[in-house]
């Protein structure tokens, strides 16, 4: 496998019509990460990333749905998490220029066939469900997808897929709940991993 994509959604929701509040999509080149510290990793990603924020006005005029519960969530995170994903902005995208966005960066990556890894299958299911409401094909195939978690745990030995990254502080050098970072701590865990000792 000379690459793959990874992508990671924040929403209003874990049901499969929830909100699609920000996405991020990225194109890991193996042969160009391979000798990258974790932390120029977690540059290369927000580099190469396509970040995307949805209008969740239009969603929820759409049909689509929040949960209270993600929304009180939502309020008690920082103001730069919320500024990044929650809080609307002149630059939010419609659904249909969103799918757009998506699908022509994987076009321009050839990924039509390429594995596309995800946290779980919360994001594909909700990604579906976006794809559906809109009547346009997927944005991969369904047996594209494959799981971060599970990949973590079989190659490191951990039980809940997260593993530690030497050179990496999560609390540090992550912003969590920023869909970017979320995949480079993904990619770095994935790739850069340490094996867990009982």
């Amino acid at each position: 496998m000379s690459g793959f994509l990874i992508t990671d959604i924040e929403t209003l929701g874990t049901d499969a019509d929830s909100v699609i509040l920000s996405l991020a999509i990225c194109y890991i080149d193996i042969s160009s990460v391979a000798t990258m510290t974790p932390l120029e990793l977690v540059e290369y990603v927000r580099e190469k990333s396509l970040f995307v924020k949805l209008d969740a006005k239009e969603q929820l005029a759409g049909g689509r749905k929040y949960s209270k519960s993600t929304l009180d969530w939502w309020a008690s995170q920082p103001k730069a998490t919320q500024e990044k994903s929650l809080i609307p902005s002149q630059n939010d995208v419609s659904r249909l220029d969103a799918y757009e966005k998506i699908k022509k960066y994987i076009a321009d990556c050839n990924g039509k066939k390429m594995h596309m890894f995800a946290r779980g299958s919360m994001d594909e299911r909700i990604l579906e469900s976006f794809c559906n409401g809109l009547n346009v094909e997927p944005v991969t195939h369904w047996g594209n997808w494959r799981d971060v978690r599970t990949a973590i745990d079989v190659l490191y030995g951990s039980s809940f897929g997260y593993c530690g990254v030497d050179g990496l502080t999560k609390d540090k050098d992550i912003n969590k709940h920023n869909p970017v970072d979320d995949i480079a701590f993904d990619v770095a865990m994935m790739l850069f991993g340490k094996v867990k000792n009982d």
